[in-house]
């Protein structure tokens, strides 16, 4: 049976897979909980009626694979902002796009006039572009590193992608 007192003294070791996996989930974590962070910040909640909160809280939901603050169980998929196809980013862009747009910082007006594709009402499915979600990532992207860093003084967590061998 492991202990800390074995594991710090290099005693015990963790098998490399089990290493990744703590990394990518603290990662993961990380961000999640820097988003929700700054956003509470530039926007804090004293401030917000219930109703404003949950809707707010909503948009950062938005953003985030499976819409949870807190995963249980770690992704097994491509999915959100770090997925390598922009086709499975689109969505979580859009998402990203809306939530940045609301900040009061300088920079976000611009997010609120551009847009990653636009909903079709025959279908009510969300019809976009490769073109469009780059050029929303750039913006957004610069956006959120350069206000989290205004704010902390450091660089944010950012969003990964899965390696290819998990």
């Amino acid at each position: 049976m492991g202990t800390a007192a074995n594991f710090v003294s290099g005693n015990l070791s963790l098998a490399h897979g089990t290493t990744r996996e703590v990394v990518l989930d603290l990662f993961e974590h990380n961000w999640r909980s820097e988003l929700l962070s700054i956003n509470r910040v530039l926007l804090p909640c004293t401030t917000m009626t219930a109703s404003q909160r949950t809707e707010r809280e909503g948009l950062v939901l938005e953003v985030l694979p499976r819409g949870l603050f807190v995963m249980l169980t770690p992704s097994v998929k491509d999915e959100g902002l770090a997925a390598r196809h922009w086709e499975d980013r689109a969505e979580y862009v859009e998402a990203f796009r809306v939530l940045l747009a609301s900040w009061l910082v300088p920079g976000a007006e611009v997010l609120g006039q551009m847009s990653t594709g636009r909903w079709d009402e025959l279908s009510s499915s969300f019809r976009t572009n490769q073109l469009a979600v780059e050029a929303v990532e750039c913006v957004a992207y610069h956006l959120y590193c350069q206000t989290f860093f205004e704010y902390t003084g450091r660089a944010p967590t950012i969003p990964y992608s899965l390696p290819c061998t998990m």
